[in-house]
């Protein structure tokens, strides 16, 4: 079974036999405390839910009630920090939660087709279509998961396990990759917002999967946008 190399590191430092070798006078229980005391083996991680509400009762489930509250750019979707244990990432984690509000990120256009409405609506189904944050809210929103994954290791993405949740999920990824491109990502799968659901779901995180679930509301949001758009155009 493969071990985390800091994992080994750390064994071995502690280890009464290497501490009395190598650190001199400095004693066991000494050093085993400074090590426990210092925040770089602690983790800091990003989560992220498709809704406030959602982030709000996780937060608390998982702290046991004791997290702290702060705001986000946007007022509608706060920012919760809390300590918690996550069995997979095998140190202690300070955890970051905070919440999207449904879909981050919306459709458009590039410059060369900005004026659609005068375009012929055949032209549209080739044109190329990026996405950008939605409203100005969205803009707020990814402004504090641009903040938080900055400071962040891993980043759980706790948005509905449905084929809408999964692209949302996926939206988010982009935005917290695209300002910390290591950042590790996970996946918290749960049904409802219980204790034991929500338990069962932070000792049993998985990659996220970007296969038919995500992809397809991906294209078919595309689709129906550029549908909408034609049936716009003068």
């Amino acid at each position: 079974m493969l071990r985390n190399p800091l994992t080994v590191a750390l064994s071995r430092l502690l280890d009464p036999r290497v501490a009395s070798t190598r650190l001199g006078l400095l004693s066991f229980t000494h050093v085993k405390r400074r090590l426990t005391d210092m925040s770089i083996y602690r983790l800091k991680v990003l989560n992220v839910a498709e809704k406030n509400d959602v982030a709000k009762n996780v937060s608390n489930i998982l702290s046991g009630g004791s997290f702290q509250r702060r705001e986000g750019f946007s007022v509608y979707n706060k920012v919760y920090d809390f300590s918690c244990e996550v069995p997979s990432l095998r140190f202690p984690c300070d955890m970051i939660m905070t919440s999207v509000s449904g879909h981050l990120l919306n459709y458009e256009f590039t410059q060369a087709h900005a004026s659609w409405r005068s375009c012929d609506p055949k032209v549209l189904f080739n044109a190329p279509i990026v996405q950008g944050p939605s409203e100005l809210n969205g803009n707020k929103i990814k402004s504090t998961l641009e903040r938080e994954a900055a400071k962040c290791s891993v980043l759980i993405i706790w948005t509905d396990c449905d084929r809408e949740g999964e692209n949302i999920g996926f939206e988010v990824i982009r935005v917290c990759q695209a300002k910390k491109p290591n950042i590790r990502v996970l996946r918290a799968r749960f049904s409802e917002i219980t204790v034991p659901a929500i338990n069962r779901a932070i000792r049993n995180l998985v990659p996220p999967d970007q296969r038919i679930s995500g992809l397809q509301v991906h294209f078919t949001v595309k689709f129906f946008f550029t549908i909408n758009t034609c049936f716009r155009c003068r």
